[in-house]
C-alpha cells in the first residue's frame, strides 16, 4: 500500500500494453530512463512491455510525455520497482529545470568521462562486428541463391557460424559493461548495427513490439517457423543467424518437451479411454498443439482450455487448430480464454463449469513476472489439478549465452532463473524436482501430484477449496431463504 508520508520525486502515470491506466511513484529520472514504484500489486508491468501514454511529474510539473519500454523490474514486498527506458525524446523542461540548467551542464560534463566513457575495446568489437555484416551484405548481393532455400541452407552455413561467432564476441564485450552505463552502450550499439540488421523481420519486429511487448505470438511463430525469412538474400541470412541463436534454439526445444509431455500423458490414460483436462496459460500460437492433433491419434483424449491476454493471439491460435483438426479429421474439445495475469490473480481462473485439471503448464510467461507474482501464480495453479495431476513451469536459464545480445540490441529483456530461483518460489510440501534441458537454456519444475498422508501441502489446497465451494453454496441457499422469508412475511403484513 502506497505510504502517503514517504518523500517522492513526482509522480508517473501510464497504460500497459493491456491499456490499463496505472499511477506509479517515481523514484529517479535521468536522460534516457526512469525509475519508479508500482503500489498497486494488480497493475502488472512486465519485462521488455512497452508502455504508452507515460506522463512524468515533478513537482506537479510535467517533464516527460510519451512511451517507454519495462527494462528492469525488482520486487519489494507486494510492489514492484520498474526501470523504463524512454524512447521518445520529449522532455519537457518546465520552470525548475531551466533555473538549474547551467548546474546540470556542469555537473553532466564532470562525470561525463566517469560515468558514459565508451571503452576502446567496446568500440573496437562492435566496429569489426557491423565490418563483417557490411561485407558480407557486399558480398551475398553478388549470389544469384535468392530462390534456392534447400541450397541456401548448406551453402550459407559457413556465414552463419560467423555471424553467431561475432554474437559471442559482443556478449563477452558487453559483460564488462558496468550497469549504471548499459544506456550509453546500448544506444552506441543500436546506432551502430541496427541499420545492417533491422532488415531481419525476427529482428525488426522483436525491437519494434507492434503489439506492445516482446514475446508475442507471432515472434514465437518466426523462432518455430523456417529461419530463412526476408526480403532479399542478405535479411534472410541475418534472420538465419539470430534464429539459430541459444535461446532461440532452446525455445524450439521447450515445444517439443510439452508436446512430448502431452504424448505420454494420452498414452498413460488412453487404456481407460478416458478424457484428460489441460490447461495452457499464456498459450501464445498453441504450436504444441498443433503438433500433438497433427501426430497422435489419441489427441481427441485431451479437452484443452487455452488462456492468453491478447486477443490476436488467441484469434491465431484458433483458426490454426480449426484448420489442423480439418485436416487430420479429428475433434479436440478446445475453448478459448481471454484473460490476463492482472485477471487471474484478482479472481482466479473462472469457468461456468469448475474444472480441475490433469495437466497444467506455463511456458515462457514466468520469464516476465517477477518472483512474487509467479509464488501467487503457482497456487493458483496448484489448486486446480486434480489429485493425480502434472504442473510444469518453464523459465530461461541464466546461462544464456546471448542475454547481452538479445538486449542490446533487440529490446528483449528477461527475467532469468536457474534451478536455485525455481525452488524458491515452490511452495513447502511440494516436490523440488526441477531440471534443464539438453540446451540448457531452459529450467523446468514438472510436480506430480498423488494424495498420500505425507502430502499435507496438496490436502490443504483441495480443502481449501472444497470448502470454499460448500460455502459460497450454503451463502446462496441462505440468501434465497432470507428472499423467500421476507416475501411471506410481506405477504402477511398486506394481508
Amino acid at each position: 500500500m502506497r505510504d502517503k508520508n514517504k518523500k517522492t520525486a513526482g509522480v508517473v502515470t501510464f497504460r500497459n500494453s493491456q491499456g490499463i491506466a496505472v499511477e506509479a511513484v517515481l523514484v529517479n529520472i535521468a536522460n534516457n530512463y526512469a525509475v519508479f514504484e508500482v503500489y498497486n500489486s494488480y497493475s502488472i508491468v512486465q519485462l521488455s512491455e512497452e508502455l504508452t501514454d507515460i506522463k512524468i511529474f515533478k513537482k506537479d510539473e510535467l517533464v516527460y510525455s510519451g512511451k517507454g519500454s519495462v527494462s528492469g523490474i525488482l520486487s519489494v514486498g507486494s510492489n514492484s520497482i520498474c526501470s523504463v527506458d524512454l524512447v521518445d525524446n520529449n522532455f519537457i523542461y518546465n520552470s525548475d529545470y531551466k533555473n538549474n540548467l547551467e548546474k546540470e551542464i556542469n555537473q553532466f560534463l564532470i562525470n561525463s568521462e566517469k560515468d558514459f566513457y565508451l571503452k576502446p575495446s567496446f568500440i573496437s568489437d562492435v566496429f569489426k562486428i557491423a565490418l563483417f555484416f557490411q561485407s558480407v551484405k557486399k558480398f551475398v548481393s553478388k549470389l544469384n541463391l535468392y530462390k534456392q532455400d534447400d541450397f541456401l541452407k548448406n551453402s550459407l552455413n559457413p556465414l552463419i557460424k560467423k555471424g553467431l561467432n561475432c554474437l559471442d564476441i559482443f556478449e563477452k564485450t558487453a559483460l564488462k559493461i558496468e550497469p549504471k552505463n548499459i544506456q550509453i552502450y546500448k544506444k552506441f550499439v543500436q546506432k551502430t548495427l541496427h541499420p545492417l540488421l533491422l532488415c531481419s523481420p525476427f529482428i525488426f519486429r522483436t525491437f519494434a513490439k507492434p503489439l506492445g511487448f516482446a514475446g508475442d505470438y507471432e515472434m514465437v511463430n518466426m523462432i518455430l517457423r523456417e529461419p530463412f525469412e526476408g526480403k532479399n538474400l542478405y535479411a534472410k541470412l541475418i534472420n538465419g543467424v539470430f534464429l539459430s541463436s541459444p535461446v532461440a534454439v532452446a525455445h524450439r526445444n521447450r515445444i517439443e518437451i510439452i508436446t512430448e509431455k502431452l504424448k505420454d500423458l494420452s498414452k498413460k490414460k488412453a487404456e481407460n479411454n478416458k478424457q484428460l483436462q489441460a490447461l495452457n496459460i499464456g498459450c501464445g500460437p498453441a504450436k504444441e498443439i498443433e503438433d500433438f492433433i497433427k501426430e497422435k491419434e489419441c489427441s481427441e483424449l485431451f479437452s484443452f482450455k487455452l488462456l492468453d491476454f491478447n486477443i490476436e493471439a488467441l484469434g491465431y491460435a484458433e483458426k490454426v487448430l480449426k484448420k489442423r483438426m480439418e485436416e487430420t479429421g479429428k475433434k479436440v474439445n478446445i475453448e478459448f480464454i481471454q484473460k490476463s495475469v492482472r485477471e487471474i490473480l484478482r479472481s482466479g481462473i473462472k469457468d461456468k463449469k469448475k474444472f480441475f485439471f490433469d495437466f497444467i503448464y506455463c511456458a515462457g510467461l514466468f520469464d516476465y513476472l517477477s518472483d512474487n507474482i509467479c509464488k501467487r501464480l503457482i497456487k493458483i495453479f496448484l489448486s486446480r489439478l486434480k489429485p493425480d495431476g502434472e504442473l510444469l513451469i518453464t523459465n530461461v536459464h541464466k546461462k544464456n549465452p546471448h542475454r547481452y545480445v538479445i538486449e542490446y540490441i533487440l529490446e528483449w529483456n528477461l527475467i532469468y532463473r536457474d534451478e536455485e530461483d525455481i525452488i524458491k518460489l515452490i511452495p513447502v510440501n511440494y516436490s523440488k524436482k526441477v531440471y534443464t534441458d539438453f540446451t540448457g537454456g531452459n529450467t523446468f519444475w514438472r510436480l506430480k501430484m498423488f494424495l498420500s498422508k505425507n502430502n499435507n501441502g496438496l490436502y490443504q489446497f483441495y480443502k481449501e477449496e472444497y470448502e470454499a465451494v460448500f460455502l459460497k453454496k450454503i451463502r446462496i441457499f441462505a440468501i434465497f431463504s432470507l428472499i423467500f422469508m421476507l416475501i411471506g412475511l410481506f405477504g402477511k403484513l398486506r394481508k
